[in-house]
C-alpha cells in the first residue's frame, strides 16, 4: 500500500509539473502567437495567400535569376589575382563570359608578383604545359598574357575575339621547377 501511495504521489508530481510547464510554454506560445495573430488576420495578408501559392512562380522566377548569375560577363571583366581570404596562388572572377572583344581588369590583392594568361582547353591539364607547370607560351590554344602585376598592381589585357569555348586563365609565373599555375593559380571558364 505504502509503494501505491508513493506511486500515486510520484505521478500526481509528474502531472503537476507536466501541467506547469505547458502552462509556461504556453504562455509563450499564445503570447507569440498574439503578436502573430494581427498579421494573420490582417486582411492584406489573407488577400496575399494567393500571392503565397503564386510563390513557386516567384521561386521560378529566382531560379530564372540564378542561371542570371549565369549570364555571361560583359567586359571589362574583373579578375583578382590572389587574395588574402582565398589564398595567394588564387584567380577569383566570373566563370562564364560574353564571347567577343574581351577587356579583363585585373587586380593584384595578393602578396607576390602575379600575370593573368588566357589559353584555349577545357582544363588546366589539357594545356600544354612546361616541367614547371607554366602554360607553354605560344602553344596550342596560346591567347597571351597580361605584364607582371606588383602587390597592388592593376592593368587592362584585352583580346580581339575570344570564344564561343572553354578557356583557362592563369598565372604563368615560373620560380624554378615550380609555377603559380602550378600551385593551382588557374580558372576554368566559358565564353558563351
Amino acid at each position: 500500500m505504502r509503494y501505491n501511495r508513493r506511486m500515486r504521489t510520484l505521478l500526481a508530481s509528474l502531472v503537476a509539473l507536466t501541467l506547469l510547464l505547458a502552462a509556461c510554454g504556453g504562455d509563450s506560445d499564445s503570447s507569440s502567437d498574439t503578436t502573430e495573430a494581427p498579421d494573420t488576420t490582417e486582411a492584406p495578408d489573407s488577400t496575399e495567400a494567393p500571392d503565397s501559392t503564386e510563390a513557386p512562380e516567384t521561386t521560378e522566377a529566382v531560379d530564372d535569376t540564378e542561371p542570371a548569375g549565369d549570364t555571361p560577363a560583359t567586359s571589362p571583366i574583373q579578375i583578382v589575382l590572389g587574395d588574402p581570404e582565398l589564398g595567394e596562388f588564387t584567380i577569383d572572377g566570373p566563370t562564364t563570359i560574353a564571347s567577343g572583344p574581351v577587356t579583363f581588369e585585373v587586380v593584384n590583392n595578393g602578396a607576390f608578383p602575379h600575370n593573368l594568361g588566357l589559353s584555349l582547353g577545357d582544363s588546366y591539364e589539357e594545356l600544354e604545359l612546361a616541367a614547371n607547370g607554366s602554360i607553354v607560351p605560344d602553344g596550342s590554344g596560346w591567347f597571351g598574357v597580361s605584364d607582371t602585376l606588383n602587390a597592388g598592381e592593376t592593368t587592362e589585357l584585352t583580346f580581339d575575339n575570344v570564344g564561343p569555348g572553354n578557356f583557362v586563365l592563369f598565372c604563368n609565373i615560373a620560380v624554378g621547377a615550380s609555377s603559380h599555375a602550378g600551385q593551382g593559380q588557374v580558372l576554368s571558364i566559358t565564353a558563351a
